[in-house]
């Protein structure tokens, strides 16, 4: 089942020429199809892709190693993810770091609105109004809410919802010191390959 992850993640990286991560359509959308955009009114129709999913994915990618593709894909400074959630954050919206934040809290665990705030060290409300209007409008973030449940209830719980972002913030920001200075092979064998089968689980 590793396989399928390792297949999902970086499908991206080999089919980079076809792939687009939400926030990148986002910015298509808005340059390509705006008011101002000499394209605005030619679009004749539109549709989202969604992921592939496990059995579709490993089509592409038959036989590679998962150890080796995290290593130069993401972990190496000079890769193509190596910064690109980031990178995302930075070009798409206004207030990068503060929505660093509430990422980096919600990919390492915190899952209901209360805990991510104060971890943040903001109000409730704001972190639930950036949560709700921009993250989960851009499929970074998903909200869960019990079968039965309001629509606002307490009982709402928080997951990442892009395998990209939940990754990178759960291995990749937290461990840049190490990766600043090129320890790859100890990242991989003392953060991410002992947690690995736990976040893939957690993932799906």
């Amino acid at each position: 089942m590793l396989g399928g992850f390792n297949r999902a993640l970086h499908i991206v990286v080999e089919l980079e020429k076809l792939s687009f991560d939400s926030l990148t359509m986002n910015f298509i959308e808005k340059e390509n199809l705006s008011d101002k955009s000499p394209l605005y009114g030619r679009l004749t129709s539109q549709f989202q892709i969604k992921p592939f999913d496990f059995f579709e994915g490993r089509k592409f990618l038959p036989n590679y190693s998962i150890e080796e593709n995290i290593k130069t894909k993401i972990l190496l400074k000079s890769s193509y993810l190596n910064a690109e959630p980031f990178n995302l954050l930075k070009q798409e919206l206004r207030e990068p770091v503060f929505y660093n934040s509430i990422i980096e809290s919600t990919a390492t665990g915190s899952s209901k609105i209360n805990q991510i705030a104060t971890k943040v060290g903001e109000s409730t409300a704001k972190v639930s109004r950036y949560i709700d209007v921009v993250l989960v409008e851009l499929s970074i973030i998903k909200k869960i809410k019990p079968y039965g449940e309001k629509q606002i209830s307490r009982k709402t719980i928080y997951k990442i919802a892009n395998p990209l972002f939940a990754f990178w913030y759960r291995f990749v920001f937290i461990n840049s010191s190490l990766v600043e200075q090129e320890m790859i092979d100890e990242v991989y064998s003392s953060f991410i390959e002992p947690g690995l089968s736990t976040f893939y689980w957690k993932t799906i």
